[in-house]
């Protein structure tokens, strides 16, 4: 009987938690026993499935009805003779029997009035007697926990959640810092459009405004392409190239001396005077090329109207502008009015000298049936040589002198004779004892070259003045020299 007891303890302590026994009073905050609790409280108990309430049993057909021991909160369940229930697994006792000592305390132990029965030990035992081994006695040892496992994997899903839930994180952030990152760089590229649109915009108002430059220095440059001497050097080769194609002209072809029969006394009187002017014939072709050649140079276009036009505007524009504003305008004007094409000027200039050269010839009683056309073919090299240097000697006190204004000029016939602006071509030394009327200048068979400028007066510095200068001297044919 005792050892059925103490089996019977062994078996019930196996699945006892005595914890269950007791529920915290909210009041109090005290332990009530549950018996006591279940009564006040109904349905707020907190025991396991394994304490259930006789209430909750009432209507099984296999447990009878309940009792619950005093002081030691196992329930305990009263058979009838033919009701055997199975156990369930948390009923399972232990695989060994253990003996309690009549010492050992241990709360919540079973306190019985009489040892279980046979059957009770049989139902116990999982319907068998159990006998004692020393393998099974392991009472103290801690039952291995099943969901250990569980409880592992369990934290290692946790784990994994909360490495997921930062990853996700990061993952946002780096999504949020990489929109910022592409909206400032939307920006930064809308920026830079717009900044180098702004830098085209300035690039092309730069070289308009350079263009414009340019075309304001091209009045406002005080700076000459040529200088004095540049001039001077020009000038001389083309009064040189004039003089040896007179002296050749004048030596390769034959004049007669018939008189031209005319009817009209005066014009008779006229050609015979200038044929008695001209009897030098070098003299004479000479002064015809140095005319025509002034002539072209101070023309402004081959037109006449043309011409007369542009020196009324280019006097105008020195009245009312500085130098340097009105020899860039005539320098731009007259490169774009006059050598527009070079070979037309140059056939212009040929055809205008052969013309009076052949004149000339006439009156000089050179009677050829065709001469143009021998003119042309024997020294029309040398007349286009001459065209050229005119056009260089043009171009250059045209164009290239925008500072002050240089001009040729020649000495108009029976022009008193001027030391400062004229040099006798024979140098007669007689020509003191030569009258006034004998003085006069009979033609100019070297061109000569002046410089006009214009200075402020020394009293008012409103008022300006015109100064000429001669820089070459034009030599003249006096009628003493052909009387002598």
């Amino acid at each position: 009987m005792h050892n059925d007891s103490a089996a019977l303890k062994n078996e019930d302590h196996v699945s006892y938690r005595p914890e269950l026994d007791f529920d915290m009073d909210q009041d109090t905050q005290e332990k009530v026993p549950r018996r006591l609790r279940s009564a006040q409280q109904q349905g707020n108990s907190h025991r396991d499935e394994e304490d259930v309430a006789p209430v909750e049993r009432k209507d099984d057909d296999f447990f009878g009805p309940e009792e619950v021991a005093d002081g030691s909160g196992l329930c305990r369940r009263q058979q009838g003779p033919s009701q055997y229930a199975p156990y369930s697994p948390r009923d399972e006792p232990m695989d060994e029997t253990q003996n309690f000592d009549e010492h050992y305390d241990m709360p919540g132990t079973f306190e019985t009035s009489q040892g279980p029965g046979r059957e009770e030990t049989r139902r116990w035992g999982g319907g068998k007697d159990k006998q004692p081994s020393h393998r099974h006695d392991r009472r103290m040892t801690p039952l291995p926990r099943k969901d250990d496992q569980f409880q592992r994997l369990l934290q290692e899903k946790r784990n994994l959640v909360a490495a997921l839930s930062h990853t996700q994180t990061e993952v946002s952030a780096l999504q949020r810092q990489m929109e910022d990152l592409q909206r400032e760089l939307h920006g930064a590229r809308n920026a830079l459009a717009r900044e180098q649109a702004h830098r085209e915009e300035d690039r092309h108002l730069l070289e308009t405004r350079a263009e414009e430059l340019r075309s304001a220095r091209t009045f406002l440059t005080k700076d000459d392409t040529y200088s004095h001497a540049d001039i001077k050097t020009m000038v001389d080769s083309l009064n040189s190239e004039i003089m040896q194609l007179a002296a050749f002209m004048s030596d390769s072809l034959r004049f007669s001396d018939t008189p031209l029969d005319l009817s009209d006394q005066d014009t008779c009187n006229a050609i015979n005077r200038a044929k008695f002017s001209l009897g030098d014939r070098m003299v004479a072709l000479q002064a015809t090329m140095a005319r025509i050649c002034e002539s072209m140079i101070q023309r402004w276009h081959q037109e006449t109207k043309i011409h007369d036009m542009f020196v009324h505007l280019y006097s105008n524009i020195k009245k009312n502008s500085t130098p340097a504003v009105a020899g860039r305008w005539r320098a731009m004007t007259r490169a774009e009015t006059k050598y527009t094409s070079e070979a037309d000027v140059q056939q212009l200039c040929c055809h205008i000298m052969l013309t009076h050269i052949w004149a000339v010839l006439r009156v000089a009683g050179w009677m050829e049936p065709d001469a143009k056309p021998v003119l042309e073919r024997d020294f029309g090299g040398r007349i286009l040589e001459i065209s050229k240097l005119m056009k260089r000697v043009d171009q250059a006190i045209g164009e290239g002198i925008t500072s002050e204004e240089l001009a040729v000029y020649v000495v108009e016939c029976d022009t008193r004779f001027n030391p400062t602006s004229m040099v006798d071509a024979n140098h007669n030394p007689m020509s003191e004892m030569i009258t006034d009327e004998e003085t006069a200048v009979a033609c100019t068979s070297d061109l000569g070259l002046r410089v006009t400028r214009k200075i402020q007066a020394s009293s008012d510095p409103q008022v300006t003045k015109i100064e000429t200068t001669v820089l070459m001297k034009a030599n003249v044919v006096l009628w003493s020299t052909l009387v002598s």
